[in-house]
């Protein structure tokens, strides 16, 4: 709960000084939340996925990590390979992609 609070009050920073080294701490807070989600995966194997108690908030973890891992590292990975091996660069379609993915997160 620690890193949440950080990571909150690193959002809220983030919006009233804007710059190119929030991605980087997006990143890293996103190594911390996947780390530990794997870590709780591994621990509790097949019962991550079925136990009555914990089931919702594994859940919400869970998507709510995999769309971090979309927004920040899938998704520019798409545009460099599309702009590299395509000679292609974004297009409107893609903006309205990315304001969807960060409005999900």
């Amino acid at each position: 709960s620690c890193v949440i609070t950080v990571n909150a009050v690193m959002m809220s920073v983030e919006l009233d000084y804007p710059g190119q080294v929030w991605t980087c701490v997006e990143n890293a807070f996103l190594v911390i939340y996947l780390s530990e989600l794997s870590i709780r995966m591994k621990r509790q194997g097949f019962m991550f996925f079925v136990s009555v108690d914990t089931i919702l908030w594994n859940y919400l973890d869970l998507v709510t990590i995999v769309g971090g891992v979309f927004d920040l590292w899938t998704q520019p990975l798409t545009h460099l390979f599309q702009s590299a091996i395509l000679d292609q660069e974004a297009g409107p379609a893609d903006n309205n992609l990315s304001s969807i993915t960060s409005l999900l997160k």
